[in-house]
């Protein structure tokens, strides 16, 4: 057996055989000319080990039974495995329209918690990265909760990690929240931007504009009108002092605008109850 069938059978094993396997991503995983893996896979049919589907590919279950008893978990080939579905989740967020993401990210999709688990039984530093592009994929599709549990399963893991750069947690520890919150759990996203700001005030000096103004909204959706209030100036403050963008400066002006039309409209309410 040639290395690219052996790598590419070894792939396929990892991964149920219900689901099939997306071709472009199988190509590009093994860095094969597209004649040359169309002969590969040519070859594997005619051989009985696979099955050509319209999506992808398909390992039919007899087969996957046996190669996974064949070929025991490769280290080295799932982080290579890993490596290779990270750069392409990064490439697939990376584009500015939603619909280009959600087409690209479909065939990979189903994978990703197999891969997560192959990953997790290797070297946790691999999962913990994948983990949170995988909440950034459950975000785009709307599953907010799935999304909490992958960004906090992330940030268990990348916490307990001595290499992980504070930024990166800073990054991790935001998205948490933003699930949280979209979750609408908004008192778990409260206390993970409270630590955000914390570790802002500690890393950097001061909490980031952003980090004062996903604070506020989350403190105004929770009712503390005048913490949101408090917030909002602290971080129009914080927006003059490190940017001076006056498009940012006037936005976050806007915001707190409205905030105080709320509460304008709220003391309007409780006189006249009185």
């Amino acid at each position: 057996m040639t290395d690219h069938k052996q790598t590419f059978l070894y792939t396929a094993a990892l991964f149920s055989p219900d689901i099939p396997l997306p071709l472009t991503f199988l190509r590009n995983f093994l860095q094969l000319d597209e004649n040359i893996f169309a002969s590969l896979l040519s070859d594997l049919q005619n051989e009985g080990l696979l099955v050509l589907m319209p999506a992808g590919t398909l390992l039919p279950v007899e087969q996957h039974t046996r190669l996974m008893r064949e070929y025991p978990p490769d280290c080295n080939a799932i982080r290579a495995l890993t490596r290779a579905v990270s750069d392409q989740l990064k490439t697939i967020l990376s584009h500015h329209n939603k619909f280009a993401q959600l087409q690209a990210i479909q065939p990979l999709g189903p994978h990703l918690v197999t891969i997560i688990e192959a990953a997790s039984a290797c070297d946790r530093a691999l999962v913990w990265p994948l983990q949170q592009l995988f909440g950034s994929y459950l975000m785009l599709i709307g599953k907010h909760e799935e999304a909490c549990q992958q960004f906090e399963n992330a940030l268990t893991i990348a916490s307990a990690l001595s290499m992980v750069s504070e930024s990166a947690l800073h990054s991790l520890i935001a998205q948490c929240a933003q699930a949280h919150s979209a979750a609408g759990d908004l008192a778990q996203a409260s206390s993970l931007y409270a630590d955000l700001l914390a570790r802002e005030r500690s890393f950097h000096g001061a909490p980031t504009p952003t980090t004062l103004e996903k604070t506020a909204q989350t403190a105004f959706r929770q009712g503390e009108i005048l913490r949101a209030i408090d917030l909002y100036q602290q971080a129009i403050t914080a927006e003059q002092a490190q940017s001076g963008d006056a498009n940012l400066v006037a936005s976050r002006w806007n915001n707190l605008g409205r905030v105080y039309l709320c509460l304008l409209y709220t003391s309007d309410a409780a006189d006249e109850e009185d």
